[in-house]
């Protein structure tokens, strides 16, 4: 295996807990929270999370408001939380 192979399956693991860390940073807020927001609060760049939330937003997980330009949960990840719930109590 090349020696740059791991860092490259590194990132991917870390691509994947930068939109968990957006998940999460949304669940624990009382609004909804814009990019600089959640960029200063994580430490992260707003441009990856502008990558990480367009994709989240495609996918349904969250929803961007363009009148108040910030991210509240998505559809999708209502529901899973939905089921999530709901199977952890039978």
């Amino acid at each position: 295996m090349p020696k740059d192979a791991h860092k490259d399956e590194a990132a991917t693991h870390s691509d994947c807990i930068v939109s968990i860390l957006v998940l999460e940073k949304l669940a624990s807020s009382d609004r909804a929270m814009s990019l600089a927001d959640m960029s200063k609060s994580l430490g992260i760049p707003t441009a990856i999370l502008h990558w990480h939330c367009d994709a989240l937003e495609k996918q349904g997980f969250i929803q961007h408001s363009g009148s108040t330009n910030a991210y509240v949960f998505g559809r999708r990840l209502v529901a899973l939380s939905t089921h999530t719930l709901s199977n952890a109590q039978n």
